[in-house]
């Protein structure tokens, strides 16, 4: 099962990229979450995502075999938020962003 906060920051990176603001998009996610941890881990992976996201596609093209462009946007936003919890976020055990 996806943990909300995870569930939640990918519908927030949906929406961005659809043209809604950072705001705006946590803002419509963030009420689903009851809990306040939740919330601020939500807070913590878009906002981080969405501010690493060329060097995390740096570090996703290293080990892409294709070009990043050629990836269903779905996946490449998935992937973006997997590697900012592996690469930036030392207290989010590795186990419970990749499995995610």
């Amino acid at each position: 099962m996806l943990a909300p906060a995870r569930q939640a920051a990918a519908a927030a990176l949906r929406a961005i990229d659809g043209g809604t603001d950072l705001p705006t998009a946590l803002h419509r996610v963030r009420s689903a979450l009851t809990d306040r941890r939740d919330q601020a881990l939500l807070t913590e992976l878009v906002s981080g995502t969405v501010r690493m996201r060329v060097a995390l596609d740096y570090q996703i093209g290293l080990h892409c075999t294709r070009p990043l462009a050629s990836l269903d946007p779905e996946v490449r936003r998935l992937l973006q938020l997997g590697a900012f919890q592996l690469l930036y976020l030392p207290r989010v055990p590795a186990s419970a962003a990749e499995h995610d």
